[in-house]
């Protein structure tokens, strides 16, 4: 990752998430996710019925392979932080705090 402070958003859907991330996205250090990334984050847990993945699900594999993509998605760019808002990241917060122990939230 570009920084170890990753920004996530949470929040419903259509409860201003995206207008949320073009906002923080208009700062000259701030790279945003510039959609939803859900795939990504049910990475290694695509069994599961639903987007509540438990905390445990978050192996090292497995957090590597999100930390990985998150950095593909801002390394074209000379910013040093990442905001992503993935809408389903609100069912599964503690695996995302897994995932990205230093990350800052925005709840909605």
């Amino acid at each position: 990752m570009p920084n170890s402070r990753p920004i996530i958003i949470l929040g419903a859907a259509r409860s201003g998430t995206k207008l949320l991330r073009s906002v923080i996205n208009s700062s000259e250090h701030i790279a945003a996710v510039p959609y939803d990334i859900n795939y990504i984050w049910r990475y290694g847990n695509e069994h599961f019925r639903h987007d509540a993945l438990p905390e445990e699900t978050a192996t090292k594999k497995i957090c590597t392979f999100i930390r990985k993509q998150l950095s593909k998605a801002s390394a074209a760019t000379n910013k040093t932080r990442i905001v992503e808002k993935t809408v389903s990241n609100a069912l599964r917060v503690p695996f995302v705090n897994k995932v990205l122990p230093d990350a800052q939230y925005i709840f909605i």
